[in-house]
Formats: C-alpha cells, structure tokens, sequence
C-alpha cells in the first residue's frame, strides 16, 4: 500500500511531464 507521499510524488511527477516543467510540481 502506498503512503500519501507516495501517491501525491506520482501524481505530481505525471501532472509536471504532462505540462513539460510546471514549477508548481518542481521538488
């Protein structure tokens, strides 16, 4: 089972390849 962090990592790494960089998801 994946934690939070986890899944949120995941999500923002799709959301930031999807829009190629958006700061908002930069770590």
């Amino acid at each position: 089972m994946k934690t939070i962090h986890d899944i949120r990592r995941s999500n923002a790494r799709k959301l930031r390849d999807g829009v190629g960089g958006n700061s908002s998801f930069a770590t």
